[in-house]
């Protein structure tokens, strides 16, 4: 596994769909050998019967159907899904692995309280684009745009990953034009320049929402581990979506379609 391989497999979102159930013959052909005695030489019966004497569902706990990636493990929950560092009993039931069992709750009550900043942390949440398609229909219209930028800025994740009617729907929703007026000054006759870095595992630009007003910027992106291509358009500011710079990556989400001069100025 190159650098750039492990770049990805430790930033990668990651989709429910991807987790399957830990079965026993998983467990017989799982290196114990770390584990702490006795725990090592269990059945996957007197596993599973410690497991859940200390309170956990283990239909509740999932390996991930990729065995290269860095991450493996994980309690679902039905509004947060955590990643267990490791199975063994020995560390699960301590007080602090024992705060699994209490993740899912908080993860409610974040959303209940309607702190997505927290809700959708992507520490917290690995699965959070499941999650907001998920729990979409409980937050307020008027608070889904926010919720939706919150786990943007959060998350890890591409636009292409959204169901794209939904994507449509929660865009219809900005009525805050605040970013945007402060890109004025920067236009022409209404436009801006922006800028789009793609690398070998980017979104394409048709299919891309995120450009940017920094030529390094999007050059950063583009050549982060191998050489890769710099895109220039221009976008009327009354198109663009929204403009994001939490991130210090100067951002701003406009449609393909509502760009014009779209050209390829760096790269083949």
């Amino acid at each position: 596994m190159n650098f750039s391989d492990l770049y990805f497999q430790a930033n990668k979102q990651f989709f429910l769909n991807d987790l399957v159930p830990l079965d026993k013959d998983f467990f017989a052909e799982m290196n114990r050998s770390h584990w702490e005695e006795p725990y090592s030489l269990m059945s996957f019966e007197k596993w599973k019967e410690e497991l859940e004497s200390n309170g956990y569902d283990v239909n509740r706990i999932r390996r991930s159907s990729h065995p290269e990636g860095l991450r493996q493990f994980f309690y679902v929950g039905e509004y947060w899904t955590v990643e267990l560092q490791i199975l063994d009993p020995s560390w699960l039931t301590t007080e602090f692995g024992l705060g699994y069992l209490r993740a899912d709750e908080l993860g409610r009550e974040l959303l209940e309280q309607k702190n997505y900043t927290m809700y959708f942390f992507s520490e917290n949440n690995l699965f959070a684009i499941d999650y907001f398609h998920k729990h979409v229909d409980k937050i307020a219209p008027e608070d889904r745009y926010e919720a939706f930028k919150s786990m943007y800025i959060h998350c890890n994740y591409g636009f292409d990953a959204f169901d794209q009617a939904l994507l449509k729907q929660v865009f219809s929703l900005n009525e805050n034009n605040e970013a945007i007026k402060e890109l004025h000054e920067l236009s022409e006759e209404g436009y801006i320049t922006v800028y789009r870095g793609e690398g070998a595992r980017s979104t394409g630009i048709e299919s891309a929402y995120s450009w940017t007003l920094s030529k390094d910027v999007a050059r950063r992106f583009a050549h982060h581990f191998e050489r890769g291509r710099v895109y220039k358009a221009k976008v009327h500011l009354n198109d663009a979506i929204d403009y994001i710079d939490e991130r210090n990556e100067k951002e701003v989400w406009v449609r393909y379609s509502d760009l014009v001069d779209v050209e390829l100025i760096e790269g083949e």
